[in-house]
């Protein structure tokens, strides 16, 4: 059993690995075609992240969910970790939509949080890696009495 466990998480690993791997081509790739195209569409690329790194933490908590999943139960949704831990990381998520918007009234209001983080870049990858992970382990199995 214990070789079991060692062998599921070294598994997991090289699967988040090589999805890192993958995503940091296609990042790769999407920059040298904006540069031969000249197609700067910030829409695009900040999508593509966002969907890398919340899929990535959607990994993470993966093991988690599949646990929940064998249980027996009726599907609920814990609603406080998602208001209170997913609205705030899928905000600073979503960081370069705020800033791009149309609408200056709305964007000023919107944008004064996030410009405290956007000094550093790293803190959105981890607001969208703990969006993933938020969704996939706020699903949980209760019992029906």
């Amino acid at each position: 059993m214990q070789l079991r466990t060692w062998l599921k998480y070294l598994i997991y690993t090289f699967i988040i690995i090589a999805f890192m791997y993958l995503g940091e081509y296609v990042f790769i790739y999407i920059k040298k075609l904006r540069e031969v195209t000249f197609n700067s569409s910030v829409y695009q690329y900040d999508l593509i992240t966002f969907i890398f790194y919340a899929a990535i933490g959607f990994l993470i908590g993966l093991e988690y969910f599949l646990k929940e999943k064998r249980k027996e139960g009726r599907w609920k949704i814990n609603v406080p970790k998602l208001i209170l831990m997913g609205l705030p990381s899928l905000y600073f998520s979503l960081y370069a939509f705020i800033f791009y918007f149309s609408v200056p009234s709305v964007v000023n209001i919107l944008i004064q949080p996030i410009v405290f983080f956007l000094n550093n870049i790293t803190f959105m990858a981890i607001f969208q890696l703990l969006f993933g992970y938020v969704i996939i382990t706020s699903l949980y199995k209760e019992l029906e009495e």
